[in-house]
Order: structure tokens, then sequence, then C-alpha cells
């Protein structure tokens, strides 16, 4: 009766501090397996930076509408906590506020890039907060808040912002029909 070794599996990831783990056929773990690490691919960089470009453009989208729609005899600004703001300077006051809730809620995570609903549901959630904020801070201040602010630009934030994300997802699922923007995997064992 002869004897067979359990089947080796070579563990392969982009994460470098991951530990060097070998997984047996029979279930048990062996350290010090030999690990192929990778580096994230280039495809999930430039598709966060594309993400990051689209959602800074549709703030600024977002404000030149604001803009577009205020009666001609009154275009300085809105009131934003009773305080009056241009609308060049409410889109690049916005632009790090908006980032930074998208980053909170995982909009720029690599490893969901393109994965499904969760690239607009983020922003959708991203923009209801921000609105709720500026809302509530209003209140509890007793400052003037536009309508306008309320009104158009946070709807046309969130509107923007899903169209932007839309055409990024299409144009990366057009790099994955070409086989393309995919995540490579070898796994060695019986």
């Amino acid at each position: 009766m002869t004897t067979t070794a359990p089947a080796r599996a070579v563990l392969v990831t982009p994460d470098p501090t991951a530990p060097l783990v070998e997984i047996l056929s029979d279930g048990s773990l062996v350290t010090d397996a030999p690990v192929v690490r990778v580096g994230a691919p280039s495809w999930t960089k430039r598709s966060v930076m594309a993400l990051v470009a689209a959602d800074v453009g549709a703030d600024l989208l977002a404000a030149l509408l604001c803009w577009l729609v205020r009666p001609s005899t009154d275009r300085q600004g809105v009131f934003l906590l009773s305080t009056p703001v241009a609308y060049w300077l409410l889109g690049l006051v916005m632009i790090p506020l908006w980032l930074g809730a998208l980053a909170l809620g995982g909009a720029y995570r690599r490893r969901s890039a393109g994965q499904g609903l969760a690239d607009y549901r983020v922003p959708a959630v991203s923009a209801l907060r921000l609105a709720a904020a500026a809302c509530i801070l209003g209140f509890a201040f007793h400052a003037t808040l536009s309508r306008l602010l309320v009104v158009v630009y946070f709807p046309a934030l969130l509107l923007l912002a899903l169209l932007l994300r839309l055409v990024c997802r299409q144009v990366l699922s057009a790099f994955r029909r070409r086989g393309k923007g995919v995540r490579r995997m070898l796994l060695v064992g019986d």
C-alpha cells in the first residue's frame, strides 16, 4: 500500500503583511509556506483615480448648476450657515467634504472597485448625510441656510455623481470584456 502526500496549495496575495501559510488538502495549515506577493494591479489605482475625478467633477458641476438656476439679479452666492458664499467657493469648499464623506463610506476601496451596487449606494448615502448635516447645523446654530443649497445643490451632486460613476463603470466593463481590469489569482495544488 502506497501513501501519497497531501495536496499542497500556495497562497497568492497582494497583501505584503499576509502570513506565510500553506493549506494542505486535509485542511491543515503549514506556516512558512511560499507566498507569491503581487502588488495591487495598476487598473485599480486608475479606477480609483477616475472615481475621484468624477466626484470632483460632480461637485463642481453641481455648484455651476446652482449658479445657473439662480436669478441673474442675485448671483452673488448662497448662504451657508448665515455666511454668503460665492458659487465657485462653494464648489471648492465642498470638494474635501464630499470626498471625505465618500472615503469614509468606502467609495474608494480598491478591492471593491467596480464590484456592484456599493458603487452607487455610497454616494447616495454620503450626499444625504451631507445634506442632513447642513440642515442640522443650520437649525442648531439658528443659521440661514439657502434653499438653493438643499433643493438644487445636493440633489444635483447626487445625480451627477451617480451618472459619472455609471460612466466610469461602463468604461471598466469595456476593459473587462477585453480581458483587462480583472483580478488574477494562481492557486496551485491537487
